[in-house]
């Protein structure tokens, strides 16, 4: 996933790139295996939501790799099946590079049953309450497997990137969200589970 230099007007909105669709088996090649985006310095910029001030960050996509101890065609066998358990939606499937990803997920509240603050923070309201409970988020998740065919040590790689927007307020804002992390330690206890079944 490329870099971005936010403009000086939009410094902290920058959109998530859009993960390409895909048919089944579908090779993307021309993509990174899969995108790392290191830290930036948060930007004390603020814009009005409403009635509130909240203030604006750099969008940073960051990668979980998680060992699975297991061989990579069960890890990429299952790793399908653990978006499915999520209810995360497909828009990328590439057997070539074994990565699957979910672009543009529209999430309200809960990703099957977990309340979003779970999984990204997109700030706190006045009333001490998480934002992405109540925002629209916008989540952009990719996997991939890696590992050597004869050895069951392959591990998943998982990159989230989200953005949120105040659900009751009609506005061009949106917030920029980070991941917490367990979003992608929640992938990779689903590809076990669904590695076992398959077994």
């Amino acid at each position: 996933m490329p870099r971005r230099r936010p403009s000086a007007a939009m410094a902290a909105l920058a959109v998530p790139a859009a993960l390409s669709l895909a048919g089944a088996l579908a090779a993307c090649a021309s993509q990174p295996a899969v995108a790392v985006v290191g830290e930036q310095p948060p930007r004390r910029e603020f814009v009005a939501i409403g009635d509130q001030v909240v203030r604006l960050e750099p969008s940073v996509a960051r990668t979980l790799h998680e060992d699975l101890a297991l061989t990579v065609d069960q890890a990429w066998g299952a790793l399908p099946l653990a978006y499915e358990a999520l209810g995360l939606a497909l828009t990328t499937l590439d057997s070539e590079q074994r990565r699957v990803g979910a672009g543009g997920q529209r999430v309200q509240g809960r990703l099957r049953g977990a309340w979003m603050s779970r999984y990204v923070d997109c700030g706190t309201a006045a009333n001490g309450l998480p934002h992405a409970d109540s925002y629209a988020v916008t989540l952009d998740v990719l996997s991939q497997v890696e590992g050597r065919a004869d050895v069951a040590a392959a591990s998943v790689s998982t990159t989230v990137k989200a953005v949120g927007r105040p659900a009751s307020v009609s506005s061009s804002n949106v917030v920029n969200c980070t991941t917490t992390g367990n979003l992608e330690r929640r992938v990779a206890e689903l590809v076990r589970a669904e590695a076992a079944k398959l077994r």
